[in-house]
């Protein structure tokens, strides 16, 4: 049996009062044995409904900050292969060979601009599906205050293009589809200019 020294003891140990490393509440703790609650109900100490509360909200807590790391983790990689595949297409572009087309295209006062918008924007997939065709865009003015670049009106229209090769446009222009295309906005026009160029730099 235990001596009565080692029950006074326990007793005295017992009566002293320290906060709890794992619940944070005031509890008798041994307190050579460091911040932990005894088990004063027979249980240990993780078993309590108290500690129990405490590790499944720590448990919630890991698993946000796993998460919202992971997550974090993804976009800033998705962000450097979007960067990555910019320059790839500014490469492309800016490659040696090739011929650009600059075309400007005025329209009568009586025209149907977003008719002949939505004309030239049809033909635009067929286009660039074409064999050598690198870029063909539809540009307008940009929508901005910014009173320094010259500004040409809703109907002035430019069509930016770059090609393979001057016979791989002269191709192009030969095809049915623009064939077509040509005679359906050719009349919307008051005027419009065709100009072939290449990069200075090779």
């Amino acid at each position: 049996m235990p001596s009565p020294d080692g029950a006074r003891n326990r007793d005295n140990l017992l009566r002293q009062s320290q906060m709890c490393a794992y619940c944070t509440k005031n509890a008798p703790v041994i307190a050579r044995g460091g911040a932990r609650c005894l088990p004063n109900d027979g249980k240990m100490w993780y078993n309590s409904p108290m500690h129990k509360k405490t590790i499944m909200q720590l448990m919630r807590s890991i698993v946000t900050i796993v998460v919202v790391g992971t997550m974090a983790a993804m976009i800033f990689s998705l962000r450097g292969e979007l960067s990555e595949a910019k320059a790839r297409l500014r490469a492309a572009m800016d490659q040696d060979g090739g011929v650009y087309v600059l075309c400007r295209f005025d329209l009568k006062p009586d025209a149907d601009v977003a008719d002949y918008t939505g004309r030239t924007l049809a033909v635009v997939p067929t286009v660039r599906a074409e064999d050598g065709c690198r870029m063909y865009t539809l540009l307008k003015d940009a929508a901005t205050d910014w009173d320094k670049p010259m500004r040409f009106g809703e109907r002035t229209m430019w069509m930016l293009e770059k090609w393979d090769s001057v016979d791989a446009l002269k191709a192009h222009l030969e095809t049915p589809h623009m064939k077509a295309f040509g005679p359906t906005v050719r009349p919307m026009r008051t005027a419009s200019t065709f100009h072939v160029l290449e990069s200075v730099v090779r």
